[in-house]
């Protein structure tokens, strides 16, 4: 019994939390869910479910509409194929990869339903909303001073504004692949958070590779071929094609810049110590001087090693498969 009363009562009290403090969803919906994973660990699927249930009702009980349907949308899916996966004793890998598909699937769908009941009023709303969020940002930079102290620096209120509106409308260009954006990374601590705590608990189940032998999976490097394509194609008629390959290549750039880094950290491992030092002081100074060109270095890196697999960690048998 107490066993499974403690994820009731961690579930419960970040349900609380999210009802107390909106704004920090994010934090608390990953404390969720890492206790719903490890719950499943434990329970069977009919607990599991009764126990999401239960969250959920919560707050609906609590007014918190809105804040369930944020609840259900980005963390919820993801969390429940995560618990899933693991209490069938599948492998980290299987785990997150189900996690992030499902993180994926969950919001893509949100948004395709919604268009397909509220057509253009959904994109409205979005505007409205990055409009209104630009709109007070002026109103805080008048306030605060800062337009006055570009001001003296020979940019005008014009030139300030126009670079708001620019910043506004990417934004808006860019929601599918932040919303996606932030259910991978929802997905990603729950799942890597969970396999911290149950090493620390010496339970099986979530074993990881050590960073520096992480490689992308293959399967990702002709997503980023097909968001290129994408928006290569539609870039001289600026259409719904360029946009798909735009918020594509927003999702995955990061992750390869991800693997590009446990590349690097692998070579840099093989190293000597004298050499180490002059390397690491040289990739910082890149970093700082030509970040743009260095991030899209790292990321190519993890982008072709996934293809070629330098490091033959798919050949080698050893370690976690």
């Amino acid at each position: 019994m107490p066993a499974m009363l403690k994820p009731f009562l961690i579930t419960f009290a970040a349900c609380l939390a999210i009802h107390v403090w909106p704004s920090g969803i994010f934090i608390w919906a990953v404390i969720w869910g890492i206790a719903i994973i490890l719950a499943g660990y434990f329970m069977g699927l009919g607990q599991l479910l009764a126990l999401i249930g239960s969250n959920i009702l919560l707050l609906l009980l609590l007014g918190d509409s809105y804040l369930t349907l944020d609840l259900l949308v980005f963390y919820a899916l993801p969390v429940m194929v995560a618990a899933v996966l693991l209490k069938k004793g599948k492998s980290y890998y299987a785990v997150l990869g189900g996690a992030l598909m499902a993180a994926v699937l969950s919001v893509v769908l949100y948004m395709g339903i919604s268009y397909a009941y509220l057509g253009n009023e959904v994109v409205d709303n979005i505007k409205s909303g990055v409009n209104t969020a630009a709109e007070n940002s002026m109103t805080w930079a008048e306030q605060s001073g800062f337009m006055e102290f570009y001001e003296q620096r020979g940019i005008s209120r014009d030139d300030i504004k126009e670079a708001y509106n620019d910043l506004a409308h990417m934004l808006l260009v860019f929601t599918p692949a932040l919303l996606c954006m932030q259910a991978l990374m929802a997905a990603f601590l729950m799942v890597y958070f969970s396999s911290l705590l149950l090493a620390k608990k010496k339970l099986p189940g979530l074993e990881r590779r050590p960073f520096h032998k992480e490689i992308m999976p293959w399967q990702l490097s002709w997503v980023v071929i097909a968001g290129l394509a994408c928006w290569l194609l539609g870039r001289d008629q600026m259409n719904w094609l360029y946009y798909s390959g735009a918020n594509i290549l927003a999702i995955v750039v990061p992750i390869t810049i991800f693997y590009g880094s446990a590349v690097l950290v692998y070579w840099l491992q093989r190293l000597p110590a004298k050499s180490k030092k002059w390397i690491v002081t040289l990739v910082v100074l890149l970093g700082l001087f030509f970040s743009v060109p260095t991030i899209i270095f790292i990321g190519l890196i993890g982008l072709f090693d996934s293809l070629l697999d330098y490091r033959k960690i798919r050949r080698k048998k050893e370690g976690i498969q």
